[in-house]
Order: structure tokens, then sequence, then C-alpha cells
């Protein structure tokens, strides 16, 4: 949908659904990303592309996107997985623009949150 989503959010989370709505667009984006991604594959010999952590919906890992329905130890690790994800796309998508195939992903070895 065509509109305008604030990728910030007010002080309180009982007035954040902008930002709720904002978050789980910039994911399904994501989502989009890795799906063309593993469709692209890294050519012979390479490693299939995989997220370390799956997108389902509003959830990244099995934590919710979403601050208002979230507690903040959630949502930080929410947001955590959604910037490994990030990071482990533009990687690849990296070694597929330099024609040498997917870079190699063991270099961004997946990190346990903090607790």
């Amino acid at each position: 949908a065509r509109g305008s989503y604030d990728l910030f959010g007010p002080v309180s989370k009982a007035f954040c659904i902008s930002y709720d709505r904002a978050q789980v667009g910039f994911l399904a984006c994501l989502s989009e990303f890795a799906a063309e991604l593993q469709a692209r594959g890294g050519g012979a010999g390479a490693a299939a592309f995989v997220l370390p952590w799956p997108i389902q919906g509003d959830h990244v890992g099995s934590q919710s996107i979403r601050h208002m329905l979230a507690k903040d130890k959630n949502w930080t690790k929410a947001l955590k997985y959604m910037l490994v994800d990030l990071k482990f796309c533009l990687k690849f998508a990296v070694g597929l623009l330099d024609g040498a195939g997917a870079a190699p992903l063991s270099a961004l070895a997946r990190e346990p949150p903090a607790r």
C-alpha cells in the first residue's frame, strides 16, 4: 500500500502503530530481497543462500518486530536478528555482483543474542 510510514516512533508504546507498520513493511522488503537472492543462488559449487534468522510475517527468528506488542528485550532481539539477516543479504548480493559467486558466509558467523 502506498503511503507514508514513519521509521521513528513516539516515546510511548501506546502510540507507535505507524512505526510498527513501517517496521513490518521493512521486514517484508527484506524478506522479498532474501527470496530473490535465494532464487538467483550463488552459482555452481557455491552455497545456497539461507537467512540465519527466518522471516515469517512480522516475526524474525520467532521474535515480533512490532514494538507495541513485544517486551523491550524481545523486540531488541528481533531488531538484532533483522540486522543480521540484512548483513547476510548484503554480503551475498555483493558476492553476486562481483561475479565471484556468493561471498563466504562463514565470515558472518551467527552470534546468539546476549542473555
